[in-house]
Order: structure tokens, then sequence, then C-alpha cells
């Protein structure tokens, strides 16, 4: 059984619960790690029971909290090599509680596949975790939907997206130009009508789960994400044969099995 449930998501603060079999992770910690503890409460997690910790970068919206978290549970951390490098609290951890990733990744029930992503960050990843023949894809923080992911996502049972802005709300805000347009430059993040292209892209019927994450607190808003994916789609002549779901920005979201999904 896989199943996953965001923990918070956006720019204020991002983390992913993900269980297969026995094993449970969770991938990047942006809040604090009381709000953490409490999140995972709130879907039924006892906090001595996670496996791991995954970081996709290390920017702070991702890892605020994972040094407390970790050290006070005694959980290991896995990065890829050149984040471990970027990473301010490397020496606060235990010897050897920090780790890089490697290909052929598995800890536990879980296997695990990184994908490259495309952010202004040292060596950013998204990941994909199989069990027992079903998939989760954790894909945000990119400014470019890569052919290598959209050929990894094809074949997920559950998918956590970046939906970061909308480009009209961007367009008119209140940032300046310098950071509005490394928002929408390559290496920032997907727009709303990214997204809509990356979920053409990948649709290939049958029952998934799509979760839209990372969404800006500023440049965008649930129904505005749904709205304008909605129209891009619709555009394209795709009919997508699912539903979106937005996750919540300072809670947690529900508990997703993905093997009963797979299954009807």
């Amino acid at each position: 059984m896989l199943e996953f449930a965001t923990l918070c998501s956006g720019s204020s603060g991002n983390a992913t619960f993900v269980r297969g079999g026995n094993t449970r992770v969770v991938v990047d910690i942006g809040c604090t790690a009381s709000k953490l503890t409490a999140h995972l409460q709130e879907i039924g997690v006892n906090p001595h029971e996670i496996d791991g910790i995954f970081i996709t970068h290390e920017h702070s919206d991702h890892i605020k909290g994972v040094s407390v978290f970790a050290r006070k549970y005694g959980i290991p951390v896995f990065a890829s090599p050149k984040t471990c490098e970027e990473l301010p609290f490397a020496r606060e951890l235990a010897p050897g509680q920090l780790n890089s990733f490697s290909y052929n990744f598995a800890l536990g029930d879980l296997e695990v596949e990184f994908l490259k992503l495309y952010h202004d960050a040292r060596q950013p990843v998204g990941m994909s975790f199989y069990h027992h023949g079903s998939q989760f894809s954790l894909v945000t923080d990119t400014g470019v939907f890569s052919k290598t992911m959209e050929q990894s996502l094809s074949h997920a049972d559950g998918i956590l997206l970046e939906a970061n802005y909308s480009a009209t709300m961007l367009k008119n805000g209140p940032y300046p130009m310098f950071l509005k347009q490394r928002i929408a430059g390559e290496r920032g993040h997907l727009s709303n009508v990214d997204t809509a292209r990356a979920l053409a892209a990948i649709d290939g019927g049958g029952k998934r789960q799509i979760v839209l994450g990372h969404l800006s607190e500023v440049n965008n808003t649930p129904e505005t994400a749904k709205r304008e994916i909605a129209a891009e789609l619709a555009r394209l002549g795709c009919s997508l044969h699912y539903d979106l779901q937005v996750a919540p920005r300072y809670e947690a979201g529900p508990l997703i099995t993905l093997d009963e999904l797979s299954s009807t």
C-alpha cells in the first residue's frame, strides 16, 4: 500500500508524508518541527515512526524544520550530493545522519527515483516513490517541465505537481521586476498554464490522484489555479479523467491511498 499526504504546501513552507508498506518518510520540512509534528498527528502518524527525511533542495521553505526534527527523533536525512554541501545545518547532525542520494536508491519498503529539476538551487530534484507496483511522484520548484518528467509522471498513480502562480496575477502584482522575472524564468516556477500543459502531456486516461501544490500566497489562489488550468486544458482539447485537488497551505491534506485508486 502506497500513501501520501501534504503536510503544508506553498511559498511559506512545504512538507509531504509518504508511506509504502512499513516505511514512512517525509519529503522536505519547510515549517517548524513542532508544526510538522502537529501535522503528522492530524493524519494519525507518530513522528517516532518516520524512517527518513528527503530534501528536494536547500531553500528555506523546504528545510526550515529539518535539523530540529531530525535531531529530536534521530532520523536520517537524504539529499542530492551538491544539496548536502549547501545545507546550513549539516554540522548540527550526528555523524552519518546526513546521506547523499544514489541511483537505484531504496529505503525499507520504498524504492526512490530522482528527477532533475530546473530551479535556482544547487542541485534540486523531484522524486518518484514506488511500492508494490504503485507510484507517487512529487515535482515542485521547477521552471521547466521536461520530457524526463513527462515520461516518469505518465505512469504515476498519484502526483503532487506545482502550480505556483497565475501569470496575470504575477504581472499585475506587487513584486519588483527582478523577482517577477526570476519566478517566471526557466529556473523559477511553473505557472498555472505551464501546469495545465504538463497535465495534458501526462494524461493517459485511467484513475489517478493529482494534487496541486506550492501555490504562491501572493500570485495565485486555489480557485484561480483550477480556473486557469481548466481553461488551458479546454484550449488544448484535453479532458482529464480525474479531479484536481489543491494542497492546503497551513495544515495537512487528506491521506490518499493509491493502491485503492489503482484497483478501481
